[in-house]
């Protein structure tokens, strides 16, 4: 620990050193003892993990005792719940009536929280647009980082005279991406499985391919088809039973060496609610009245008619004359499958801790 009073090393391992007096929060164990110490000299700082995702941060450095003038070296070390991004170095304030002491403080700036996540597993292209672009656009707003897996290409579907057969697979493709710029997805994974074939895939196959995603990903949440695929279509009821066997078993553990050290912590499928069965008048929708969590996006209410409309070589879901109807598309329903709903009032976030007053009457 060569160098003079004054003259301190670098921060080891590298730290940023902000060029200013007034430090940021403090961590007060460490900054107490050196108060009490003396001057710190010279300092090294170290860290290495500990358990439970906390770092542990060790101070080694020489001190001078203001009030013999013999040098000591000591060694502080603390636990931070948080890792800390950045270190500042602040002359020494000692309490009291104390002189001042030449020396410095280490100050830091847990760093910030994580970007929360969601992730949508759904069978075709349109199903972010035509499912629940609301609350999508809404939670990308919100700084939320959210993210698509679109199992096919959507090439088995119908032209709407946009463009020849041959081509609607790469065409709807294209629209998928101009949709997710609308509605605020900030990652697309736009896989080529046969669009109305996912029930002849290998099942072990396309888990193992999710459960590779989730990890790659890393979201919060994960929001897939209901298991009666809401339209009962079988590519739908396929990605909803790989999506949620994925997300258990990566729960149970089954991440690969040196994958991501975090699973998904919520799993919701979507529906649609049965009271809104004589409004849409669409018989072949499934509805249901098991929903848990209601999630109020009518504030994004145009976006979906946006992110519709990158659609065009598919006919419109939403009758946008029909104020109601336009209403209903803003309002999202899901079933909470894990964490296990308890019951009580319906929840009013896809992360939990929100849920709405009793009586809450939406379209």
């Amino acid at each position: 620990m060569a160098g003079g009073e004054g003259n301190f090393p670098p921060i080891e391992p590298p730290g940023r050193i902000l060029p200013r007096a007034a430090p940021g929060p403090l961590i007060e164990r460490a900054n107490a003892a050196t108060r009490a110490a003396g001057s710190v000299r010279r300092i090294i700082l170290a860290n290495r993990s500990a358990p439970g995702g906390m770092g542990f941060y060790l101070f080694r450095g020489t001190l001078s005792f203001w009030s013999k003038f013999i040098n000591h070296d000591i060694s502080i070390g603390f636990i931070a719940p948080e890792p800390v991004r950045e270190f500042c170095y602040t002359p020494a304030r000692p309490g009291g009536n104390s002189p001042p002491l030449k020396g410095i403080e280490v100050s830091m700036n847990p760093s910030p929280p994580p970007v929360r996540g969601v992730l949508n597993v759904y069978a075709h292209p349109d199903d972010e647009s035509f499912g629940d672009p609301g609350t999508i656009s809404l939670y990308a707003g919100r700084g939320v980082s959210m993210s698509l897996v679109c199992f096919t290409r959507g090439e088995a579907g119908e032209t709407n005279g946009v463009c020849a057969p041959g081509e609607l697979g790469e065409v709807r493709a294209a629209e998928l991406r101009a949709a997710c710029g609308v509605l605020g997805i900030s990652r697309l994974e736009q896989w080529d499985y046969p669009d109305g074939g996912l029930s002849g895939v290998d099942a072990e196959e396309a888990i193992a391919r999710l459960m590779e995603a989730f990890e790659d990903i890393s979201p919060e949440v994960v929001v897939t088809h209901s298991d009666d695929g809401v339209t009962g279509h079988p590519d739908h009821l396929a990605v909803s039973a790989w999506a949620t066997e994925a997300f258990h078993r990566i729960r149970a553990g089954g991440m690969r060496p040196g994958g991501s050290a975090s699973a998904p912590s919520r799993l919701y499928w979507r529906v649609i609610p049965a009271h809104r069965r004589e409004a849409l008048a669409r018989p072949d929708l499934i509805y249901r009245d098991d929903y848990t969590t209601i999630i109020d996006a009518r504030s994004r209410a145009g976006v979906r008619r946006r992110a519709e409309a990158c659609h065009a070589t598919q006919k419109p879901h939403t009758d946008y004359d029909d104020p109601l109807v336009f209403e209903m598309g803003a309002v999202d329903y899901y079933i909470r499958k894990f964490p296990k709903w308890e019951g009580g009032p319906s929840e009013a976030s896809l992360f939990g801790g929100e849920t709405h007053p009793p009586g809450s009457i939406f379209p």
